[in-house]
């Protein structure tokens, strides 16, 4: 069986009522809470690792080509706008770079826009992101410190401890909206992140338009951009019979392409595919590895990362490949295409 999934509430259901003595599990990931799980269920489960390395040696996959493609953020001007307070009574201001401090502090309703390099830009979304994620994750640290089980336990009163429960539960509903603003501003940075590789994503899909292909986009607009066709793209917006359609062209090689942002990258048997291009990187390593996998099944795998140096692309991409084999790495930028 397929095991990545197994924690989730459907399979659990059915590996609690399975009778048999032996069960093989198979998956390319294993996240902890599932692995903690399958002991749970099976008592005695063991784990054994086989590497990509060694199934390389071994003949079972071929070595595989992994180009790495850097990208300096340009130099070029641009602009990002910052809002604050309602809406109707917003002063409309324009300012330079490293001015908007000042400004956002000066003012309680403000529409700012920030003239600023792409490279300035990319630090102004890293900011928001990272005072949302610091402010909810310190809130939230000091409401479960408040009310935590250990202070509550010394409280006699059952009715004080319920009181104090709703008390906590109605403070972290306070601060939900910076979580909500926190993912906001993170899928934000992610759209931008990706439109900047746009120009790039079009140079190397010209270089293996040839190969039997898949394309990882970062959002569903930039695969409609680089799609060579409407009928290779399949998303969410698309009905399930629609994207089937597509990918069984794609398996009968009608079509030689397929563009998808968050799906194919698991549960979705691909066949024959010889080249992929990665726009987006996520913050989960399991993501690059389904990813990796549509195309190291070919006989002469290549598969091409973009990536943005200096931001959180490059910090993803030393934590995903630790441990992994260098020599199929290659480093390069976009003009060694």
């Amino acid at each position: 069986m397929e095991c990545h999934h197994a924690g989730t509430e459907i399979r659990s259901s059915y590996l609690k009522s399975i009778k048999t003595n032996h069960i093989i599990g198979l998956t390319a990931t294993l996240p902890t809470e599932t692995r903690n799980y399958l002991n749970y269920i099976f008592g005695n489960f063991y784990e054994f690792k086989y590497p990509l390395s060694q199934a390389i040696k071994d003949g079972i996959l071929p070595e595989p080509k992994i180009f790495l493609v850097g990208i300096n953020l340009p130099d070029k001007e641009t602009f990002h706008i910052v809002s604050k307070g309602y809406k109707d009574k917003r002063t409309k201001l324009t300012c330079n770079f490293g001015e908007q401090y000042k400004l956002l502090s000066s003012y309680n309703h403000l529409e700012l826009k920030i003239r600023c390099t792409e490279r300035e830009r990319y630090k102004l979304l890293e900011d928001e992101v990272d005072y949302a994620r610091e402010y909810y994750l310190t809130r939230y640290d000091e409401i479960s410190d408040r009310y935590s089980n250990e202070k509550l336990s010394k409280i006699e009163s059952l009715d004080t401890r319920e009181k104090l429960l709703k008390e906590k539960d109605k403070q972290l509903k306070t601060i939900e909206y910076f979580k909500t603003q926190w993912l906001s501003l993170g899928s934000k940075r992610k759209r931008y992140m990706a439109d900047v590789k746009t120009l790039a994503a079009k140079v190397i899909l010209d270089k293996i338009k040839d190969y039997k292909l898949i394309c990882f986009t970062g959002t569903i607009e930039q695969a409609n951009k680089l799609a060579f066709s409407p009928d290779m793209i399949v998303n969410s917006y698309k009905n399930k019979l629609e994207n089937s359609k597509i990918i069984t062209n794609f398996d009968k090689g009608i079509i030689r392409a397929l563009f998808a942002t968050g799906m194919l990258t698991e549960g979705v048997n691909l066949n024959g595919i010889e080249a992929a291009l990665i726009i987006q990187l996520d913050n989960q390593s399991k993501s690059l590895v389904q990813k990796l996998g549509r195309v190291l099944r070919s006989e002469s795998p290549i598969c091409y990362i973009l990536y943005l140096k200096d931001t959180q692309d490059e910090k993803y991409l030393n934590t995903a490949f630790k441990g992994f084999n260098k020599d199929y790495l290659y480093y390069t930028n976009i003009n060694e295409i």
